[in-house]
């Protein structure tokens, strides 16, 4: 009697078995993809920041290489003036102790203009947010000082003089939606210089022409407050920018204060030229300070 009462007890232990294994597998799965939809769905304060840096990451390159709104031509002026002093140091390849000059002053102008939204206006098409200008930039320094017209370079004496220099360059400007904007220039042009002396023996001409190359940014920590540099590189009409025979560099930086469109700044800054004749190798140096005006329209 006992083996009748085991036999059916071991017949539905057999044929439900597979039935209970099933129903755990089906819950164990529930299980799994409920959790995984409920933590891929969660919100947290660390996603939410990620998600909100990479938002913010993506609107700055749009803005940076496109502007939907920037549509209308609006072309802009802007005029500035600076005055520099500080000091001057002349070396030559033969007598390479420096000598110092002192009390050195110069003035510089620049005008630039900007034809602002030139294709998008024009054309209506939607443009990279680059803009196409013009630079004419001035440099005009002082007289020497009495004492302080000469310079002796080991193969002949010179006599100093005023020296000047202009350029002018086109400019494109690839950050920035106009010109009272945070912003990188980049530009690309011709110069024309005086030696600011006298070459008796006639081995550099009395004015040399090149190429130059360069950029400028400004940089708004506030809406009335930045920073500004600009470079430059010269060379001459035989090769780019920074080739023999003659070479220069141009380096300022500073801070500015803009109210409406005056902007007062103030900064350093230095340059530098290369003189290489069959003779002599004349190097040319000068830094300080600058206090600058500008105007934008």
């Amino acid at each position: 009697m006992i083996r009748l009462h085991i036999l059916p007890s071991l017949l539905v232990a057999v044929f439900c078995a597979p039935q209970v294994a099933y129903g755990k597998t089906v819950v164990t799965t529930y299980v799994v993809e409920t959790q995984e939809k409920r933590h891929s769905t969660r919100w947290t304060l660390t996603e939410w920041l990620r998600i909100k840096e990479r938002i913010r990451l993506m609107d700055l390159w749009l803005a940076l290489v496109s502007d939907p709104k920037k549509e209308k031509f609006a072309p802009e002026l802007s005029l500035g003036y600076k005055s520099l002093s500080g000091e001057m140091k002349l070396s030559s390849d033969i007598n390479s102790t420096p000598t110092l000059f002192e009390s050195q002053s110069a003035q510089s102008g620049r005008i630039q203009f900007w034809f602002t939204n030139l294709i998008s206006s024009t054309t209506g098409l939607k443009t990279p947010n680059v803009d196409l200008g013009f630079d004419y930039g001035a440099h005009r320094g002082s007289d020497p000082a009495v004492g302080e017209d000469q310079y002796d370079t080991g193969a002949q004496v010179l006599t100093l003089s005023k020296r000047s220099y202009s350029y002018t360059t086109v400019n494109f400007r690839i950050f920035g939606k106009n010109i009272q904007d945070t912003s990188l220039v980049l530009k690309y042009g011709q110069y024309q210089t005086s030696k600011g002396f006298d070459d008796s023996l006639g081995e550099l001409d009395e004015n040399v022409s090149g190429l130059v190359a360069g950029a400028e940014s400004y940089f708004y920590m506030l809406k009335w407050l930045g920073l500004e540099g600009n470079y430059l590189k010269f060379g001459n009409d035989k090769g780019p920018a920074g080739s023999e025979e003659v070479s220069g560099e141009l380096f300022d930086y500073g801070i500015f204060i803009e109210v409406y469109n005056l902007r007062v700044g103030y900064g350093e800054y230095e340059e530098e030229w290369e003189w290489q004749t069959p003779s002599y190798d004349l190097k040319y140096e000068r830094r300080g300070q600058a206090v600058s005006v500008k105007l934008n329209f």
